[in-house]
């Protein structure tokens, strides 16, 4: 297992990168739900958007 493995708490070597436009907070869970650390892309959200996707994240972890 990598090094980085035992320091946070995942199970693979998995970084998801934010992909502003192309994928929410659901890609960001599913990331997550299999060992990895999922990101939120919130560059091109506003306020509400924003709102919401962190909501569901919140929701779902």
């Amino acid at each position: 297992m990598n090094p980085l493995c035992h320091r946070l708490p995942i199970d693979h070597l998995l970084l998801q990168a934010p992909m502003a436009g192309s994928q929410g907070s659901a890609l960001a869970l599913a990331v997550c739900a299999a060992g990895g650390i999922g990101a939120l892309p919130a560059a091109m959200l506003g306020p509400d958007a924003l709102t919401q996707e962190l909501k569901a994240l919140s929701q779902g972890t």
